[in-house]
């Protein structure tokens, strides 16, 4: 079907074109309104908006709160309070247990040091110990985590239990 053929058709004139006459007169009438609403808004000029804002002046500190006292309110709560890390360096001798250490996670964080082990009694499996947490079958207790070695309590004693150096026979390639 062609275009006059869809103009003369009745549908066209029952459907089409009142929805399509609506619109039209809905969007005159839209823009009749708004032109009468500027016609009785009073336009400001160019010359009234301020050019610069000066943050000191009298108008300026009364129309709102002042910087400072905002910042205290603190809106969005309060800032956690940064505590010097203090990694405490603990010369202990070395344990007389039958341990290998096998693996070190070091963390050093706001409480202090802390971190896992991979501790292995004997010739039992090693496993991973935390700080705070007893060794399996002996009576020691991890109290740090260093990069480089792990300091135990045993009897209210410290003692220190090392990475096996490069040199040495103990390390597994």
């Amino acid at each position: 079907m062609n275009i006059i053929g869809l103009l003369r058709s009745e549908r066209m004139h029952a459907v089409v074109l009142p929805g399509a006459v609506t619109a039209i007169l809905v969007v005159a009438v839209g823009q009749r309104l708004a032109d009468l609403t500027w016609t009785l808004v009073p336009s400001a000029r160019f010359e009234d908006f301020p050019t610069s804002i000066d943050r000191d002046t009298p108008s300026s500190r009364a129309a709102g709160a002042p910087v400072p006292a905002l910042a205290e309110a603190h809106l969005f709560g309060e800032p956690p309070i940064e505590l010097p890390i203090v990694v405490l360096h603990v010369d202990a001798p070395k344990t007389r247990l039958n341990l290998d250490l096998s693996g070190i996670v070091s963390i050093t964080s706001a409480q202090g040091q802390d971190g896992s082990a991979i501790i292995a009694s004997g010739r039992g499996p090693a496993r991973l110990y935390r700080v705070g947490q007893t060794v399996e079958a002996t009576e020691a207790t991890v109290r740090w985590v260093y990069p480089d070695r792990v300091i135990l309590e045993r009897s209210a004693a410290l003692e220190h239990l090392s990475l096996p150096r490069a040199g040495s026979a103990a390390v597994v390639r």
